[in-house]
Parts: structure tokens; C-alpha cells; sequence
């Protein structure tokens, strides 16, 4: 399980949602998700990263290179949108860049104990990512001051996700199988639950009160915070392989990818699934573009397809990078 990750070639995130997973990020032609913030940011772009550390912006209608931003020395793990023309990516160099899309700047660098893994925009100023290789931190940034505001401590491995539930509540998912709650405004944990048995790899918020998570092993729970209090509601089952990811498609669907190749959709009233879609290779990043668009990240490829229709191809194939393929993460 310790390879999973640390062959990660290819990060891309669209960006109409705050958290561009990649939680990600094709923003091309089609409407993107709302981003956590009720705000689209940047959406005539698509951001790419990875082994190679040049954070690549991509205009979204031709599909051709608007600019390469340069400065990280590791893999690029997530990339999220702050603002408009404004986005941060977190790297595997133990740093979280701010930078300004447009002149090709890095306007802020925030340095870290450890290699950052998960990302999430709390608000235009604040910053929270997850940390690993032993210093499994819960860590917030104020990026106008360059401060680190406060690293919450409880998980013991790595964090390899983060998510904004509220303005003050934040989730995190790591490599020990729990799940927690954190209160940035109190600095405090609110509840911790050990539910998976595996890597907790991505989660995405179903409302303010609930959300999705998924694992690498075959497992994606469903989860309700409320009155203080953290409950798994239900359980979704149907890949045979690990979930890479998980991401809401409208208020009565999530979709989900996973190294079985394929990417199911799930009704979250039944608990069923109602939709698979085979690839040709492992999926291991999934967008939300609008109701019926998804993208997906296939060896170098991010294909998008259509929900609406019944077609099993893709509506369009992006080709990302040629010199390093196998993963996408969106």
C-alpha cells in the first residue's frame, strides 16, 4: 500500500471548484461545479501537475498550453482555487505556493514540516493541508501574513485529505482509517471516528452537515455531523478495487472512481448504483464539470464524458502529458 501514492505521476484539478480535486478540474467548454465558497473561479482553465513540478495551465475550449508556472521541486498534490486568477498548489516539497495565474507569479510561499498532501481553501485568506512522513499535522495557514496560524495533532499517519464542512469545521481523512472533525476557530478536535480500514484517500461534502469518504481498499461511507456529533449513515458497495475518489454529481448522486477501471454513479437515497462506466486503465481522478459532465483521469489521458447519453465513450480526450502517464488525480 505505501507504492500507491508515491508513484503518483499527475495531478489535474479544474478549476470551477474551490477545492480542484483536481477534489483535484477540467474547467473546459462546460458550466464547472460550485466551489465550496458558492464562487467559480478561473474558469476558462484547467491546472496539471506532478512528478514534473511545473504547474501547467491549460485553457479549457482548445485544450492548448496558456502557461507553465515553475518553482516547486517535488510532486505536485493538490492545486485549489483561492480567488480569481488566483490559485495554491501543495507539493510533496513541503510547500504551499499562492500564485497569481495570469502574470505567472508566485506571490506566497508557506513552508512546512512535512510534505503537504491534502489542500482546502477555508476562505480567501486561510488555508488548511494535511501533512505526512511523520508529522501528521492538520496545518492552518494565514497566507496574508505567511503565519501558520495553528497544526492540530491526532492522526498517526499520513493526512492525505482535507475538507471544508463549514466556515469554522474542517474533515480530514488519513492513512490510520480515521475520520476527524476539527474547529479551527477553537483549535480543537470535535470527533474522531476509525470506520475505514484502510487509506481514507478523498472526501467531498454532500451539504454542511454531510459528506462522502472513500478508501483504498473497496469502501465509501457516508457520513451526518450533527448536534456535535459524527455518524456514519451508510456505506456504498460495488468496486473491487480501490476508490481514488468520490465527488457529488447533484443532491441525489455521487460519482466515484477507482483502480477497477471504472467510475460508478450512486443514487444516495437507495444506496444503489446506477451507472458503471468501464475504462481501458485504472481511473484515479475524478471532476465534476456541471450536472451531466464528468472528467476523469485515465493513464495520461482526461476523459470527459457525458452522463446524459448512454454512450460508454468519452465526449472528449484531453492528453496531458506524454513523458510521464499512468495517474491522474482530479
Amino acid at each position: 500500500m505505501s507504492q500507491r501514492f508515491s508513484d503518483l505521476d499527475i495531478v489535474i484539478k479544474w478549476s470551477g471548484s474551490t477545492d480542484l480535486r483536481l477534489d483535484t478540474f477540467l474547467n473546459r467548454a462546460f458550466r464547472p461545479t460550485k466551489s465550496a465558497l458558492s464562487k467559480q473561479y478561473n474558469l476558462d482553465y484547467i491546472f496539471t501537475g506532478g512528478h514534473d513540478p511545473d504547474l501547467k495551465i491549460w485553457n479549457r475550449r482548445d485544450g492548448t498550453l496558456y502557461k507553465k508556472l515553475s518553482g516547486h521541486t517535488g510532486i505536485i498534490a493538490r492545486i485549489v482555487n483561492i480567488s480569481e486568477g488566483k490559485v495554491a498548489s501543495g507539493s510533496h516539497d513541503r510547500t504551499i505556493r499562492v500564485w497569481n495565474i495570469h502574470k505567472g507569479e508566485c506571490l506566497h510561499v508557506l513552508t512546512n514540516p512535512s510534505e503537504v498532501c491534502g489542500l482546502t481553501v477555508m476562505s480567501p485568506n486561510i488555508l488548511v493541508c494535511g501533512l505526512c512522513t511523520g508529522k501528521n499535522y492538520v496545518s492552518v495557514w494565514n497566507v496574508a501574513e505567511n503565519k501558520n496560524l495553528v497544526d492540530l495533532q491526532d492522526h498517526s499517519n499520513t493526512i492525505w485529505t482535507t475538507l471544508r464542512l463549514t466556515p469554522s469545521l474542517v474533515v480530514s481523512g488519513s492513512a490510520d482509517g480515521k475520520v476527524n472533525i476539527w474547529n479551527i476557530d477553537t483549535k480543537t478536535l470535535v470527533q474522531s471516528v476509525r470506520k475505514h480500514s484502510d487509506w481514507v484517500v478523498d472526501l467531498c461534502s454532500l451539504s454542511e452537515s454531510s459528506f462522502a469518504s472513500c478508501d483504498t481498499s473497496n469502501n465509501i461511507y457516508l457520513w451526518e455531523f450533527k448536534e456535535n456529533k459524527l455518524e456514519c449513515t451508510g456505506e456504498l458497495q460495488g468496486h473491487i478495487k480501490d476508490v481514488s475518489n468520490v465527488a457529488k454529481l447533484d443532491e441525489k448522486t455521487l460519482v466515484s472512481c477507482s483502480s477497477d477501471k471504472t467510475v460508478r454513479m450512486w443514487n444516495l437515497i437507495t444506496r444503489q448504483c446506477t451507472r458503471t462506466i468501464t475504462c481501458n486503465a485504472q481511473v484515479k481522478g475524478l471532476s465534476v464539470i456541471d450536472k451531466n459532465v464528468i472528467a476523469c483521469g485515465v493513464g495520461t489521458n482526461v476523459l470527459l464524458f457525458d452522463l446524459s447519453s448512454t454512450k460508454q465513450e468519452p465526449i472528449m480526450k484531453i492528453h496531458t502529458h506524454e513523458e510521464h502517464g499512468n495517474y491522474v488525480v482530479l
